[in-house]
C-alpha cells in the first residue's frame, strides 16, 4: 500500500535561512555594471528637504523610502533650483553626498540625550503611540520610558565599485520594552544594472507621508531583509514610453524567535507609476507566513498569492494591502502643493482590501521670501467605515498573536490597531539651521482609551558635511480614561562625521 500523498510543503524560515550566502554572493558578482551605494539614514533632514522641493517641482517625487546616496546625488544634479536658499541648499547636500562615492569609508556616531516627566513620551521621528493593549507593547514607537535616557550609536560605511557594507551598533539606556540589540542595522548592498541588492538589517519605508504608510514606515526597526529594488523610477521604453517612468520593492524578511510563532517571514512587493511629473501612484502589499511548526501548502501559497481570505482558525498567513496616490499642483511663484491618499485594508473580499485605514495629508511648500518654508497637514486613522471589536483590527491576527510587530515596535503606522491621529507641522530649510514646529492630536479607541495631544519643537545646526547637533522641546497631554497627566520632553542630539 502506497503512502498516503501530501501536498508539498514550503519551510520558509529554512528557505530564508539557506538563501542568504548565494543572495550576498550574486550581489558580489552582478555588481560590475554599476557602483553600490549606501541608504541615507531613516532620520536624516534630507528626507524632509526633498519632499518639500518635489511638491515646488524641482526634483521628482519618491515614495519608496530611504533613498541610496546614488540616487540622491543624481536627483540633486538634476535639480533646478529657483532661489538663491536652493542653491545653496543643494551644494551643501551635494558635500554630503560626495562623502559616500565609492572608495570612501565613512564613520558616523551619534549620542542622544533625553529627559521626560510623565512619559513615555517619543523622542524624534516623533510618531506618537496610542496603541490599545493585548500582545502590542505599551509604546508603538521609540521611546524613553524612564526620566533620563541616553543613546550612544555609530555609523560604519565602506563604499566599494562592486560592494557596499553598512554596521551601524548603537546601545539605548532608560528604553521602555527592555532596549534594543546592539546590531541595529546592518547589511550588504550592490548594484546590478538598474537594480539595488541588499541583504542583512535595514530600514524599508513605503507610503506618501513624512513618517511613511499603514504598510511599512519609520516607526520599525530595520528588517532583516533579502531585497531586490529599482535603484530609481525608470522610464518605460518603445511603445510602452507613453506609461511614464515605474519601479518595484520586492524584499523577503525573516522576523525575531521571541513571539508566539518563532521566526515568521514577512514579504512585501511595491509596485510605483509616475505616469507625468505630477501624479505618482503605488500599490502595496506585505504578507506574514510562515514560521517554526507552520510550513505552507502549495494551495496555501497559491492562496496568498491570489489573495484568497480563509476564516479564522484556517488563516494560514497574514496580509495587509493598500494603494497610495500623490498629486503636485502650481501654487503660483516659487510654492507648490502637494496632496496625498493612501488606502490600506487589513482584511480582503473579492480581491479587494476591506475594514480600511485611510491617510489623507497636504504639503504646502516654497513660503516666505527665500521659499524654504513649509506647512504639512495630515490624519490618518485605521477605524473606521466598519465596527471593529474593542482591541482593533489593525496589526492583529487570530494566528500571528504577536501582531504586526518586530522586535515590539509596530513595523506600520504606530496609531495602532484602532486610532486616529491629525498632525500639523512647520518647517523652516537654512543653510545651515533648520526648525520645526509640530502638533500632533490622537485618540486610541482600543480598549483603555486613550487620548493625547503633543506640541514639540526642534532647531538642529548644520556643522559640516554629515555632522549637526540639534535640541527638541516637547509637552504634552495624555489621557486614559478620565485620568489625564501632562509628559514633557528635553532631547539633546550630536552628531559627527569622520569621512575617509
Amino acid at each position: 500500500m502506497h503512502p498516503p500523498m501530501h501536498a508539498p510543503t514550503l519551510h520558509a524560515t529554512g528557505v530564508f535561512r539557506h538563501a542568504l550566502a548565494p543572495w550576498v554572493l550574486a550581489c558580489a558578482l552582478l555588481s560590475g555594471t554599476a557602483h553600490a551605494s549606501p541608504l541615507l539614514p531613516v532620520e536624516h533632514p534630507a528626507h524632509q528637504q526633498l519632499a518639500a522641493w518635489a511638491a515646488r517641482g524641482l526634483l521628482p517625487a519618491t515614495a519608496t523610502r530611504p533613498l541610496t546616496w546614488a540616487h540622491l546625488e543624481r536627483m540633486l544634479e538634476a535639480a533646478t533650483p529657483s532661489t538663491p536658499a536652493d542653491r545653496t541648499q543643494i551644494d551643501r547636500l551635494r558635500g554630503e553626498a560626495r562623502l559616500h562615492r565609492p572608495g570612501r569609508r565613512y564613520l558616523e556616531m551619534s549620542l542622544i540625550g533625553a529627559f521626560t516627566e510623565g512619559g513615555p513620551f517619543a523622542y524624534p521621528p516623533p510618531p506618537l503611540p496610542a496603541n490599545g493593549g493585548g500582545p502590542f507593547p505599551a509604546t508603538g514607537g521609540r521611546a524613553f520610558a524612564e526620566r533620563w535616557g541616553a543613546e550612544v550609536g555609530a555609523r560604519l560605511e565602506q563604499t566599494g565599485n562592486r560592494l557596499t557594507a553598512v554596521v551601524a551598533p548603537h546601545r539605548m539606556l532608560g528604553h521602555g520594552e527592555g532596549g534594543h540589540p546592539l546590531l541595529q542595522e546592518g547589511y550588504l548592498a550592490a548594484n546590478a544594472g538598474p537594480l539595488w541588492l541588499a541583504a542583512g538589517h535595514q530600514p524599508i519605508v513605503w507610503g506618501p507621508g513624512p513618517d511613511g504608510g499603514f504598510l511599512l514606515s519609520t516607526n520599525a526597526a530595520p528588517l532583516p531583509a533579502l531585497r531586490v529594488r529599482s535603484d530609481e523610477l525608470h522610464r518605460f521604453s518603445g511603445k510602452a514610453s507613453w506609461l511614464g517612468r515605474g519601479g518595484f520593492d520586492l524584499f523577503f524578511a525573516r522576523l525575531e524567535g521571541n513571539r508566539a510563532i518563532p521566526h515568521p517571514v514577512l514579504a512585501g512587493l511595491r509596485l510605483d507609476w509616475a505616469p507625468g511629473h505630477r501624479l505618482a501612484i503605488g500599490l502595496s502589499r506585505t504578507v506574514m507566513a510562515g514560521g517554526r511548526g507552520h510550513s505552507l501548502s502549495g494551495s496555501d501559497v497559491w492562496r496568498i498569492i491570489t489573495g484568497s481570505n480563509q476564516r479564522a482558525g484556517v488563516d494560514t498567513s497574514n496580509s495587509i494591502a493598500g494603494f497610495d496616490v500623490a498629486l503636485i499642483l502650481p501654487a503660483g511663484g516659487h510654492r507648490g502643493v502637494r496632496l496625498y491618499t493612501e488606502y490600506a485594508g487589513e482584511d480582503e473580499s473579492n480581491a479587494w482590501p476591506t475594514k480600511p485605514a485611510i491617510r489623507g495629508g497636504l504639503l504646502l511648500a516654497g513660503l516666505g521670501p527665500e521659499a524654504n518654508h513649509s506647512l504639512h497637514a495630515e490624519l490618518a486613522a485605521t477605524d473606521v467605515f466598519y465596527d471593529a471589536p474593542p482591541s482593533g483590527v489593525w496589526y492583529r491576527h487570530s494566528l500571528y498573536s504577536s501582531g504586526y510587530t518586530f522586535r515590539g515596535r509596530i513595523i506600520g503606522d504606530p496609531i495602532g490597531p484602532k486610532g486616529r491621529r491629525s498632525t500639523l507641522a512647520w518647517r523652516r530649510f537654512g543653510t545651515r539651521n533648520d526648525l520645526n514646529l509640530s502638533m500632533r492630536i490622537g485618540t486610541s479607541t482600543s480598549s483603555p482609551a486613550t487620548g493625547y495631544r503633543q506640541v514639540q519643537a526642534n532647531w538642529r545646526r548644520a556643522v559640516a558635511p554629515g555632522a549637526w547637533w540639534e535640541v527638541a522641546l516637547g509637552t504634552g497631554t495624555r489621557c486614559t480614561g478620565a485620568d489625564p497627566h501632562w509628559e514633557h520632553l528635553v532631547m539633546f542630539r550630536l552628531q559627527l562625521a569622520a569621512p575617509g
